[in-house]
């Protein structure tokens, strides 16, 4: 009788290894390990030890550790390069900036677009800069590209009223550039030579061109699309949601080209106000 339950117990105790072994397997199969870096610090110091006889056994206390930090946290200085060439939100070709590790290493050096600050890389520079072979800034600004980017592929709604009669004026621009979060003077906005004014219903949903002027120097064209709008409920036009990815018509057919040279509108630069 004893024989048997020590064999039953013996085969219970095999099958649970097999199943334990074959869950590793799964979850290591599942699983990537990582590998990672862990600071600790030691709570309590051991005791010193002579230098001759037997060293001093640890204690239990002095197992107990303080967490400090992980180095996957920790946040590396920015790298010095110099700019080869002009990188939009960096800076121009001859300057010397500082950019994340990352982007230095997976973008700039890569692509022939930066070089480290070596004495001899320093030393050429400025050999360059005495015989100006490098370009003066083309841009006002660091981020003067962007943002006449940002504007070329921007729709910019304007309201204006559906019954009280108007004619459309730059401080209208502004007042629209200033509810979808842009401050732009009235002094940098061209209109269109043509007028503008409304209400007319054939005018609704159309586009036109505009002409920023970014620090008197860049510019952008901005589309504009006229929306017609009234306080009295029964009066107000259905909305139009997400209208930025549907195509409109030129208010102004010699406007075509032009707009059509636009790029398309992305979402990620729209306002939620217009929704």
């Amino acid at each position: 009788m004893l024989e048997h339950s020590f064999s039953k117990m013996l085969r219970l105790f095999v099958k649970n290894i097999k199943l334990s072994s074959i869950n590793d397997f799964q979850l290591s199969s599942q699983f990537q390990h990582v590998k990672k870096t862990h600071v600790v610090h030691r709570r309590n110091v051991p005791d010193l030890s002579r230098s001759e006889g037997k060293r001093r056994k640890l204690k239990q206390r002095n197992s107990v550790y303080d967490w400090q930090y992980n180095t996957d946290s920790l946040k590396y200085p920015r790298v010095t390069v110099i700019l080869t060439e002009d990188v939009e939100g960096i800076g121009s070709a001859g300057e010397i900036v500082p950019v994340k590790p990352s982007w230095a290493r997976n973008y700039l050096l890569p692509t022939n677009k930066a070089i480290h600050p070596h004495p001899s890389n320093l030393a050429k520079l400025e050999e360059d800069m005495a015989k100006g072979l490098i370009p003066e800034k083309k841009n006002s600004t660091l981020w003067a590209p962007l943002t006449a980017k940002t504007l070329s592929a921007f729709i910019l709604p304007i309201f204006m009223h559906l019954e009280n009669s108007w004619t459309l004026e730059p401080w209208h621009i502004r007042v629209s550039f200033r509810f979808a979060g842009y401050i732009v003077a009235e002094d940098a906005i061209t209109m269109p030579t043509q007028t503008i004014s409304g209400p007319n219903l054939d005018y609704e949903g159309r586009e036109f061109p505009i002409k920023v002027t970014i620090n008197n120097k860049e510019w952008a064209y901005v589309r504009c699309r006229i929306h017609h709008w009234t306080a009295l409920e029964n009066k107000q036009l259905a909305p139009i949601f997400d209208y930025w990815f549907f195509p409109a018509e030129p208010l102004f057919p010699e406007d075509t080209e032009l707009l059509n040279k636009l790029p398309k509108p992305s979402k990620n630069i729209i306002n939620s106000k217009f929704q």
